[in-house]
């Protein structure tokens, strides 16, 4: 199971961006890659999808 597509918030819960790939060099070692909501926010306004933003993060 991955974790790819998760929701990256930040302390005051605004979404920063969404975990796309990670790989385990080794053991020890871990990279995460997270692609930033607002690249993702306006290819998909470059790309003509009307968009709109409306979530409630609880926990």
């Amino acid at each position: 199971m991955g974790n790819s597509c998760s929701g990256i918030v930040d302390y005051l819960k605004y979404l920063g961006g969404l975990l796309t790939s990670g790989t385990s060099i080794t053991n020890s070692t871990n990279i995460t890659y997270i692609t930033p909501i607002s690249f993702i926010i306006n290819s998909l306004k470059a790309n003509r999808y009307n968009i709109t933003l409306n979530t409630t993060i609880t926990t």
